[in-house]
């Protein structure tokens, strides 16, 4: 019984950002939390304070040689002057490698730690020790083809060394978040495999002192997203591992625990709070089989509903197991906020417990959170939570058939390193299907997709490598597999991207974008690919400053491209030129009177004399923003913005338009009202006005942002991600007239 209090943690340099993402006590009075704060340069670096009884301190840590970028995700204390912090970093070659460093009560030291070969990128999620020379630590990486894959290193007091650890037959993602050791020779981690379904299902694996082994787990019924993101083991027969399972057509994500005895695991129930249909659990810690602690957040609706403190929103959760059953134990949270979150806990002792976590109010900052546990009451320790789960959404989409359809985009399975994503819709369900990344790649972006069948489609993008860059991106899609494709760029080009493209035959093709030259100036770029090769055209140049956002081709003899120029005042101006199958010319644009300025985001074409393209327009109040070619001169038309929109708030725009016929268009777009992000939908029907559409997010959704739509008469579909209660971005197709 009792509750927790809340204990302040400095933020570095003064500066109000900082992230704690773990913690652990080597006594009841010497605690060390770490995660990652943004340095004066801008750079996220490693973060560490230390707790002595009293106060929270900053103690330095250093950054490995070569590196600008590094973050610390977990650590283990065997002692008060004895602790060992794991994450990733950013090396000299712009990869993402294994980091670990070492806590002598004084200071940090870096310890050399391998980077598994194949792996383009690697990283530490968790650590735990049985001794000072028997450590621990898991996380992830992923290879070259995109896949992730477990990873395990081992510490015996000298040096690391890199374990083998299987991944469940036919997955493709599988991750290690969690590790508990009881001893020298058994370890127990936990976290998710993905199938190719996208269905995610709880993972743990066991340690014996010779080999890792895969142990059954079971999963929630109805369950489609599953994970043990925490686990804790007091002896080799007694683990407890702790998590959510959710159901992504429901919204609905519920806490989930699992105890091992030694032989199986079994689900133990677990209590959500009232009232609410969104709470997880993060981390765990027992000092026995019948003392456990977990520690997660769930939402608790309208301001007020969780207590004084807690503001509505995300609320930190804790949960207590006697040996029989767990009982929600009563956490605070920060005055003011309305997004907080505890994401590790350590206990030396049944009556002592140190947490941390994030928290922030409105749109600001997240700030540490930490809060302690002295056997009666909590008190709050302001730090912030690592994010860095897995963000995905897709950013364009292309239906060359009712039943066919084929997005792309990109996700992230940390904050430094993102690949390129594809998904194939069958006219019954969405599969994900592997794509290629430059072998150099950290960052790699899919914006753009053509089809002009199930079995031929082309993808355009770009990709970065550190801060060079960005690269052409391009891939083809055959019906099976995707490939690579080999793109010129502009003699002399400091940073090209491809963001559209449109195909009106397999043979005929043309992808927009820009590209820097060696002055710093940006030119918008066109290129052609005639089945065979792509080649740069010369597109005329109307100021000194052009870009090329979307691109539709009706035929093989007629394209149009639109983007937005520098103005003469200063302010952007729309920007579209046509192809007549040997040249481009530029076109001239109007705007809604009182417009300053304005850009176009994409433009569709059902002929070569009925387009439309979409943007936003700069005034007061400025907005979504289209205008209608018919084959001769452009026309402004009113686009209504969304309700709840207000331009006060943010840009509100089109990001992706489609014509499935001459009279019928439909365009998505976003906007940022108070509790942003968030999309909208409208349809231009008849060839008369636009309406904005009823749109029908997944249960459970905070927020949403669409990139792209498809649409074949008045059958469309929109894509993009939506974000859920645990602030994870998740891959979202909408659909109508279907």
């Amino acid at each position: 019984g009792g509750s927790w209090k809340a204990q302040g943690t400095p933020n570095p340099g003064g500066r109000a950002n900082g992230t704690l993402l773990a913690g652990s006590c080597g006594s009841a009075t010497a605690c060390l939390a770490v995660g990652n704060y943004f340095n004066g340069a801008g750079n996220l670096v490693s973060l560490a304070e230390a707790w002595n009884g009293h106060a929270w301190r900053i103690v330095p840590t250093p950054l490995p040689a070569g590196s600008d970028s590094s973050q610390l995700t977990g650590v283990w204390c065997t002692a008060a002057t004895a602790c060992i912090a794991v994450g990733y970093y950013t090396n000299s070659a712009g990869l993402l490698v294994p980091l670990a460093q070492a806590w002598n009560g004084h200071a940090w030291h870096i310890q050399a730690t391998p980077a598994p070969s194949g792996l383009r990128v690697s990283g530490f999620l968790a650590i735990a020790c049985s001794s000072a020379s028997a450590c621990t630590a898991v996380g992830d990486g992923t290879d070259i083809a995109g896949a992730s894959l477990p990873l395990a290193e081992r510490w015996n007091g000298h040096a690391w060394a890199i374990q083998a650890t299987p991944a469940p037959s036919g997955a493709a993602a599988t991750g290690l978040f969690a590790v508990s050791c009881a001893g020298a020779a058994t370890c127990v981690a936990t976290g998710d495999s993905q199938d190719t379904s996208g269905t995610t299902t709880t993972l743990a694996e066991s340690w014996n002192g010779t080999k890792w082994s895969i142990k059954a787990t079971p999963n929630p019924s109805g369950g489609t997203q599953s994970a043990l993101t925490g686990v804790s083991c007091s002896s080799p027969q007694a683990c407890i591992a702790g998590g959510y399972s959710g159901n992504a057509i429901t919204g609905v994500l519920k806490t989930l625990a699992e105890s091992w005895n030694g032989t199986k695991w079994s689900i133990k129930a677990t209590p959500n709070p009232a009232g609410t249909t969104q709470s997880a659990l993060a981390a765990m810690f027992c000092t026995s089989a019948k003392a456990c602690t977990a520690v997660g957040a769930y939402v608790s609706g309208a301001a007020g509903a969780a207590g004084p403190d807690s503001g509505g929103g995300l609320v930190t959760l804790a949960e207590t197991w006697n040996g029989s059953k767990w009982s929600i134990r009563a956490t605070p949270n920060p005055a003011g906020a309305t997004a907080s979150q505890l994401t590790a806990v350590s206990c030396p002792s049944v009556k002592a417990c140190v947490t941390a976590g994030s928290s922030a109010a409105g749109s600001g900052p997240a700030l540490p959170l930490a809060e302690r546990w002295n056997g009666s009451t909590w008190t709050l320790q302001p730090a912030p939570h690592l994010s860095g789960a897995r963000n995905s959404g897709l950013s364009a989409v292309s239906c060359p058939a009712k039943s066919s359809c084929v997005a792309v985009g990109n996700f992230s399975r940390t904050p430094s390193v993102t690949g390129t994503l594809a998904e194939t819709w069958n006219g019954t369900k969405w599969t994900i299907r592997p794509t290629p990344n430059p072998a150099t790649s950290d960052g790699a972006f899919l914006q753009g997709i053509s089809c002009t069948s199930a079995s031929a489609c082309i993808a355009v993008g770009f990709w970065t490598h550190g801060a060079k860059g960005p690269f052409i991106l391009a891939e083809t899609w055959n019906g099976s597999t995707w490939k690579m494709l080999t793109v010129p760029t502009p003699a002399g080009a400091t940073g090209t991207s491809l963001y559209a493209i449109s195909c009106s035959s397999a043979s005929a093709c043309t992808a927009v974008g820009n590209y820097r030259n060696k002055a710093g100036a940006t030119f918008a770029l066109a290129e052609r690919w005639n089945g065979k090769s792509w080649q740069i055209q010369s597109v005329p140049r109307p100021a000194s400053i052009t870009y090329f956002y979307g691109v539709s081709c009706p035929s093989a003899a007629a394209c149009v491209a639109a983007g937005y120029r520098a103005g003469g005042g200063g302010d952007a101006q729309p920007l579209a030129e046509s192809w007549n199958g040997k040249a481009w010319s530029v076109q001239k644009v109007p705007l809604p009177a009182k417009a300053q300025g304005g850009s176009f985001a994409a433009v569709s074409c059902s002929s070569a004399t009925a387009c439309t393209a979409t943007g936003t327009i700069f005034a007061l109040p400025g907005g979504a923003f289209a205008d209608r070619w018919n084959g001769h001169t452009w026309q402004a038309q009113v686009t209504p913005n969304p309700p709840g929109s207000s331009s006060s708030h943010g840009e509100i725009s089109f990001s992706a338009v489609s014509c499935g016929s001459a009279g019928s268009c439909s365009a998505v777009g976003n906007f940022t009202p108070n509790g942003g992000p968030a999309s909208f939908i409208e349809s231009w029907a008849g060839g008369s006005t636009w309406k904005v559409q009823t749109e029908r997010l997944p249960a459970g959704s905070l927020g949403s942002q669409l990139g792209g739509v498809s649409c074949l008469a008045a059958a469309c579909t929109a894509t993009g991600f939506s974000i859920g209660t645990a602030q994870f971005q998740v891959t979202v197709a909408l659909v109508t007239g279907r």
